[in-house]
């Protein structure tokens, strides 16, 4: 546009010097004509350059009310007028036209209009009237010329105080067909006609152009400053919630970050070559190949993926985040581009564990009460059973006070168990077993002497189990005794096992095995609906009495033999548990034991040299007596220091012991633990049998592994230990010199 306007303005000054030879070669009216056409062309000139001005102004981004200012000047200069005006056209809610000035003259004629034209001098004056000359050209889309505003019905006349309007000429402008704003001039002497109109339309449409030009700038710069500040927000959300952005070019290999993902992994981006391998290198090592396997399975599968992971930062410190992400394809089916989230999850893991945490420490007062008073109860079993065997004559009532004094110490012993289950995980000490008569033993025993009944249902081809029959014990006895306690006026609990498969039981949540299915069914009143998911939660009761371990450590301990528990209950009609335990392909030779009544007599006769280590001296002198009553020779030693002692002068004597007896841990000195590795270098065919009151350890699990030939849970009963001993004597006995 620039161009063509200088080309027209070379043409005219062409032009102007021709005229200008015609009146040398001419004379007068030659003169007259040239001097007119001169006129004609000097407005034309000036229109141009008024034009080409314009357009350089807004072109070196000149402030819009200086730009219009100018052009408002120039449109009074060309036209004589005394004042004018140039408004954008808006248009409010209703579809009603109105004017915004971005230019106009200053006609105040009082302190109000100079008050007004002051406070909106940098925003425009807004012109709403219709019922007037500029309205008539704002509603018809038509230039308005009136050179007789005062009785010219369009208009409504002027304010009082307002400078005299003799004449008015009002014209629309356009972008395309878009009304975008108008021109208003007034007072030209002689007044205006259409030639006016026509002269200005190539500046008016300059105005068009500036307006909508300027517009489009003002829509450009409001939403790159939204965009700023989505970004700015989107940044500071991320920062808050500790969530950064990436997106991989997959064929390049080019892996951007946003701002708040080098924040989480410490790094500047002047650091950091950005390429996926540089990613995983950030990676913690042992959660490298998971994190890779999951992002490659995610893009072959076309599937979203989420992993938690850890990063190992420069200064070695460990973060725990959590990261997800899915892959775009290309029209070929190829992988693009991969976009995700990680977010830093560390704080988040601190607090979770800290209010953990908190909640056992206040929950520890409700389970010490409720151990207390278990305990308490056992104690005062004992104590008095034990006054009655001291001072009864009578054989037969001693006999009894001492089975019910052994009978209490049991319980405690099953108290214990459950607590060290529940508290330290209960690693479960296996052995193949058949689960329906640790089912059917338990269940009788927990029902002896009630108003409850037990109906068993078990199937001829029930699979075997790999179970720790102790624990599965526990779980049946804490289950059944929900159930009786849920029948107070006694009833019937229906008890059956069967064998099942991961792909068609739908309460199995595993993919796939073969398992065994126990379900303990109760007529009781069912589970409300309102508590059934705090079920399983550790020191949740609704009984007036007990720890509410039972149901947790039955959680706890079939989870530990990689089981599931779960019941189905019905207001009014009752509950049944479903427990699956992992199926067995062996087979067994016996059926393990379920509770046992009181210690049969000590058998004689037994034969073997052998060393008890535990640092309680009482546990020592009636471990020798049972022993010595059996007829072993044995001998004891406070220490893991001292039984090494102990048996390397018994080993280098030629008389060594044929079974040890250790205690897994001596606080402040030696366990069996240690020992066992020790004793081995001295004989390596020694026989040891590993003794622990943690029965959850994971070395009585797996006694095996670390050396020893047996276990025996403290507190054991005399058949235990001697059990225990007379097994290991047995393995491959020792020949004495």
């Amino acid at each position: 546009m620039k161009d063509r306007d200088s080309d027209l303005l070379a043409g005219l000054d062409a032009r102007i010097s021709e005229c200008r030879k015609k009146i040398a070669l001419y004379g007068e009216n030659a003169s007259l004509d040239c001097i007119e056409s001169e006129r004609k062309f000097q407005k034309t000139n000036n229109l141009l350059k008024a034009i080409s001005r314009a357009h350089s102004q807004f072109i070196a981004n000149v402030d819009t009310r200086v730009l219009f200012g100018e052009l408002l000047g120039t449109l009074l200069t060309l036209t004589e007028s005394e004042y004018g005006f140039i408004g954008e056209v808006f248009f409010d809610s209703t579809g009603t036209p109105y004017l915004k000035t971005h230019a106009i003259t200053n006609i105040a004629w009082d302190d109000a209009t100079r008050a007004l034209l002051e406070k909106h001098s940098k925003t425009g004056l807004e012109f709403r009237k219709l019922n007037t000359l500029y309205g008539a050209a704002l509603t018809t889309g038509k230039a308005v010329i009136s050179n007789s505003p005062s009785t010219d019905p369009r208009g409504y006349g002027i304010p009082e105080g307002h400078p005299p309007l003799n004449a008015f000429l009002g014209i629309p402008f356009y972008s395309g067909d878009k009304l975008v704003g108008m021109v208003g001039l007034a007072n030209r002497p002689g007044g205006y006609d259409e030639v006016h109109v026509n002269y200005l339309d190539p500046l008016l449409t300059t105005c068009a152009n500036i307006v909508e030009a300027h517009n489009i700038d003002k829509l450009k710069e409001k939403a790159e400053d939204a965009l700023r500040r989505n970004e700015s927000s989107l940044e500071y959300a991320q920062h808050m919630a500790r969530l950064g952005h990436w997106e991989l070019d997959i064929p390049a290999n080019r892996l951007h970050w946003s701002k708040e993902i080098y924040n989480i992994f410490e790094i500047s981006p002047q650091e950091f070559e950005a390429s996926y391998e540089a990613f995983l290198s950030a990676v913690h090592p042992d959660d490298r190949a998971l994190v890779d396997s999951a992002y490659m399975e995610s893009v072959k599968s076309g599937r979203p993926y989420e992993i938690a992971h850890r990063l190992l930062l420069k200064n070695d410190t460990v973060k725990h985040v959590i990261e997800k992400g899915f892959t775009e394809y290309a029209p070929d089916g190829s992988p693009a581009r991969s976009v995700g989230t990680v977010q830093d999850i560390t704080e988040r893991r601190k607090m979770d564990e800290e209010l953990l945490k908190m909640e056992k420490l206040e929950s520890l007062g409700i389970l010490a009460g409720g151990i207390a008073h278990d305990f308490n109860n056992v104690l005062t079993g004992i104590i008095g059973n034990i006054y009655f065997a001291r001072e009864s004559l009578d054989k037969d009532r001693r006999e009894q006070a001492l089975n019910e004094a052994e009978k209490a110490a049991m319980h405690a012993k099953e108290l214990t168990g459950q607590l060290l289950t529940f508290a330290r995980g209960g690693s479960p000490i296996k052995k193949t077993a058949v689960v329906s008569e640790i089912v059917r033993t338990s269940a009788e025993f927990m029902l002896r002497g009630s108003n409850v009944r037990c109906e068993f249902s078990f199937a001829d081809s029930l699979k075997t189990a790999a179970v720790d029959p102790g624990q599965i014990s526990q779980v049946i006895s804490n289950i059944i005794l929900n159930a009786k306690q849920a029948m107070p006026e006694g009833g019937v609990v229906k008890v059956s096992a069967g064998n099942a498969d991961a792909w068609t039981d739908k309460r199995l949540p595993f993919k796939d095995g073969s398992y065994v299915r126990i379900s303990i069914e109760d007529n009781g009143p069912g589970i409300p609906e309102e508590i059934r998911h705090k079920v399983f939660d550790p020191y949740f009761t609704t009984k007036n009495e007990g720890n509410g371990l039972g149901l947790a450590s039955v959680y706890s301990i079939i989870a530990r033999h990689n089981g599931h528990v779960s019941f189905d209950s019905t207001p009014g009609v009752g509950t049944v548990f479903h427990i699956y335990l992992p199926a067995s392909n062996e087979s067994v030779a016996e059926s393990p034991a379920g509770p046992a009544g009181p210690d049969a007599a000590i058998t004689q006769g037994h034969h073997g040299r052998l060393l008890v280590m535990d640092d309680e001296e009482m546990i020592r002198d009636i471990a020798l007596e049972i022993l010595e009553t059996s007829g072993y020779e044995a001998r004891s030693a406070s220490s893991g220091e001292e039984a090494i002692k102990m048996y390397q002068k018994a080993f280098e004597a030629g008389s060594p012991f044929d079974v040890v007896i250790m205690d897994l841990t001596i606080p402040g000195g030696m366990g069996g633990k240690e020992a066992i590795q020790m004793l081995k270098e001295i004989d390596p065919a020694i026989k040891a049998i590993v003794s622990s009151g943690y029965s959850d350890d994971p070395i009585m699990a797996e006694y095996e592994r670390y050396g020893f030939i047996g276990v025996v849970v403290k507190p054991y009963r005399v058949q235990e230990l001697c059990e225990a001993v007379s097994t290991a004597i047995n393995a491959g006995r020792r020949k004495h010199p």
